[in-house]
């Protein structure tokens, strides 16, 4: 008789527990917060992505972590797909749905562009305000979905009577707004000083061609890029009070000055390298000259200037290049120390 009485109170827990499954499920909560779990699956992928771009890695090899986040994004479709609507209330669904939809969109359509423009981005100023410009379009159409879906939630949370606090889906949506603010600033720090290193880059190519005139006209372009990056980033606030990023930048911009200002020694020695070619080839042809002791004085007198104007060169060269060496050093370990300060690792 006990038995028998222990199985019915079982029975019993058992139909209860399973109506109150059912109760649960026929709430507009329950609908809602199965609707932000899925949205916080893929939240976690997407940050995690745009956390390795962060830092540094480039889209190509972010391959994997890309194909996760738009797997995850494909779970999440058919998980929200899978939850129940609330007396018929289809919004909520049909709203999230079509945002991860257009996420979708967004990001497939606008990948391989980006990517290509990544390839060919430091080739040029131009190239590189483009790749940097339409990574901005895309984050700023992600921005304008997640808007019109958040809309959606409080419409819904109006019409069915429940007040909306803060949850995963919201710090996850802060999240990842932080990034995008904290690429965006880097963004304009990164342009100041990408348009000076595209003319340094120049300028080092033209040196080794030994191309006078276009080490003039680079030289000429990173004086005044310099200048007016300066200018700009004089008028750029900190990032929340972190000011390192931008001090990098500046130390960078006063070593493209410098470095300019330094020129004339470098191409003083190829003019004068190019005029003895000539006082030699003059004077190896003429044999009376050979035997003219004032013609061996004025060869003689332009080997000295040419070897003082290399050892000039040399000296201007070697130090220029450690202050390179050391700009690049401290750039670059800025933008380790902003991106790890500001953007957290994500798995």
């Amino acid at each position: 008789m006990k038995s028998f009485k222990l199985l019915l109170f079982v029975t019993l827990l058992l139909f209860s527990n399973l109506f109150n499954a059912f109760a649960q499920q026929d709430s507009p909560v329950y609908a809602l917060d199965k609707i932000n779990e899925a949205l916080g699956n893929f939240n976690a992928k997407y940050l995690a992505y745009q956390s390795a771009v962060a830092h540094g890695s480039k889209l190509r090899k972010c391959e994997k972590k890309r194909q996760e986040m738009l797997t995850q994004l494909d779970n999440s479709r058919y998980a929200i797909s899978e939850v129940p609507y609330y007396k018929g209330d289809k919004s909520l669904h049909q709203s999230t749905i079509a945002y991860l939809k257009l996420v979708s969109d967004v990001l497939n359509e606008n990948y391989q562009k980006i990517v290509n423009l990544e390839d060919i981005a430091e080739q040029s100023y131009d190239a590189m305000e483009a790749y940097i410009l339409l990574r901005k379009k895309v984050d700023e159409k992600m921005e304008e979905a997640g808007k019109q879906k958040h809309e959606k939630v409080l419409e819904y949370c109006l019409k069915q009577n429940i007040t909306l606090t803060a949850d995963n889906a919201d710090e996850d949506n802060n999240k990842m707004k932080k990034v995008s603010d904290v690429m965006d600033y880097y963004n304009k720090i990164y342009l100041a000083f990408f348009k000076c290193r595209v003319q340094e880059s120049n300028f080092m190519d033209a040196m080794e061609k030994k191309n006078v005139i276009a080490m003039e006209q680079s030289k000429s372009a990173i004086t005044k890029y310099a200048l007016e990056s300066l200018d700009s980033l004089n008028t750029l606030k900190s990032f929340n009070g972190d000011g390192a990023l931008k001090l990098a930048c500046k130390n960078a911009l006063e070593f493209f000055k410098k470095e300019a200002a330094s020129s004339a020694a470098l191409t003083d020695y190829f003019l004068k390298e190019e005029d003895f070619d000539k006082i030699k080839k003059s004077f190896e042809r003429n044999a009376k000259a050979q035997e003219d002791q004032t013609e061996i004085d004025k060869y003689n007198k332009a080997i000295d200037e040419l070897n003082k104007s290399l050892a000039s060169f040399n000296a201007t060269n070697e130090k220029l290049n450690k202050g390179r060496q050391e700009t690049y050093k401290n750039w670059n370990a800025a933008i380790t120390a902003y991106m790890d300060t500001h953007v957290p690792y994500a798995k």
